[in-house]
């Protein structure tokens, strides 16, 4: 898998991509984040979208 650092995913995107769970990767975009990887963007209770936080 292939992923840019200026392309924003959501859970389902990811649950497709990965062949995982929607809750598994709810879970890991979740852990990602927590440990400072990804960044979720839209603020926004429900259909969220998280981008790569990759430090130039």
């Amino acid at each position: 898998m292939h992923v840019r650092s200026s392309w924003a995913v959501s859970v389902a995107m990811l649950s497709e991509m990965a062949d995982v769970s929607r809750a598994a990767a709810l879970r890991n975009l979740t852990w990602f984040e927590d440990h400072g990887l990804t960044r979720e963007i839209t603020g926004q209770g429900r259909f969220r979208l998280w981008r790569a936080d990759v430090a130039a």
